[in-house]
Formats: structure tokens, sequence, C-alpha cells
């Protein structure tokens, strides 16, 4: 399997194998970020046992062109490369931009248990960011990324829920997301816990402690996979 190291246009090079870099929409980022691709021993058979490296993009005759190499990773399932390709195609400029490929590379790395991906998709489907916004996407996708561990897919989803803009406001529900993202490290919501706790009767919450007593379960049902 190959491995990559993104070198992002410095001359000393990253000592880990795969480093995921964030990266702005900014072609000229792009045309420096350096990926050295490498096989399993630190060779490659192209260049005589040298790592091969080349940019993310490059100008070929006035056009911008994606790095083949970071395609081939991507497709071979390099959650790294996936996330750098959906960056490069949100790019504005017309020559990168491609929604359906960014949707298409952002699900492949969500798919792979990835938080920052699911996250995203999350975002973009809640603002509309090129496609229809779908509020219900949106809180599967954030849902997924605060079951993988990640304390803020909780608490935005615990915004949701608090606010009642995108989906009906759930005070139940907002308190054991809250919660969650607390439990996760979230420090900023004890004021909203304080709040939501004031509205809330007694048995609405016994049933949120009973809601959060399920997605804890839920988190570590998923972390054992």
């Amino acid at each position: 399997m190959d491995k990559i190291v993104c070198t992002n246009g410095k001359e000393e090079n990253s000592t880990k194998n795969v480093l995921y870099c964030s990266l702005k929409p900014v072609v000229g980022f792009f045309l420096r970020t350096k990926w050295n691709v490498m096989s399993e021993n630190g060779t490659t058979a192209s260049q005589g046992g040298a790592p091969r490296e080349e940019p993310a993009i490059s100008r070929v005759d006035g056009r911008l062109v994606i790095s083949g190499a970071l395609i081939h990773l991507a497709n071979t399932g390099v959650v790294e490369a996936q996330l750098m390709l959906a960056k490069i195609h949100r790019d504005p400029h017309p020559q990168l931009h491609d929604m359906d490929k960014a949707l298409r590379w952002l699900s492949a790395a969500a798919a792979r248990g990835h938080t920052g991906a699911q996250l995203e998709l999350g975002t973009i489907h809640l603002s509309g960011d090129g496609i229809p916004a779908d509020p219900e996407k949106a809180t599967q996708f954030y849902c997924d990324a605060a079951l993988g561990g990640d304390p803020e897919g909780a608490y935005r989803l615990g915004m949701m829920f608090y606010l009642g803009k995108e989906i009906d406001s759930d005070w139940v529900s907002a308190h054991a997301w809250f919660s969650l993202a607390a439990e996760l490290g979230r420090r900023d919501v004890k004021t909203a816990l304080k709040n939501i706790k004031k509205k809330l009767s007694r048995d609405e919450k016994t049933e949120a402690d009973a809601l959060l007593l399920t997605l804890k379960k839920l988190r570590a049902a998923d972390g054992a996979m």
C-alpha cells in the first residue's frame, strides 16, 4: 500500500508517514503542496528506490491538473488523499471546482470513520453549500461524528435541538447531546445545560438521562467496531 507525506512546500520533510494538511482553498497553496509517494518500504520502483515527489496540482499547457498519484491514493482508500481532493474540488477556481467530486471524496473519508469529514458533510448539508439544504442529513452526519468520539458533532446537534431553527426544538435531546459533548471534553456547554435543566420537568430530565445513556452505549458499540 502506498503512503504519503505532505511537505507543505517547505524544504524540510515531515517525519510522519501520513499527515493530513488542513488547507485553505487557494490554488497557489495546492501548487506548492508536495506529495511524496512511496511504497511500504519507503521506495518506488519507478525512480530506482527514490521517493517520487510531485505537487498536488500542476500547470500543464495553461491548465491545472491534479496529481495522478494523489487520485490513485484516494481511490485505494487513503483518507488523507481523499480529504485533500475534497478541498481541491471546493476551490472556487473554475478548473478545480466540482462539488459532486468534493462530496464524493468527503463521503469516502466519512465512510472510513473520519469525524472531520463527517462534520464537514453535516455543515454542507445544513447550510446548503452548493447543494440543497437538508437538515436531516446534517443531523445524521453530526450524529456519526459524535458517536465516533468527536465532541463537536455532539455540540452541534445540541445546538440544533436547542435553537430549533433547522429542526424542531427538543429540550430533552438538546440536554442529552450537550451532556455527551461535555463528557467528550467540550467545556463550554455548562451554561446551556443549566438553562435547559430549568425548562425540563422531572420526567423529562429522566428521559434526557436515559437518552444520554443510550447514546453512550451506541458510542461504545461504534468504538468497538
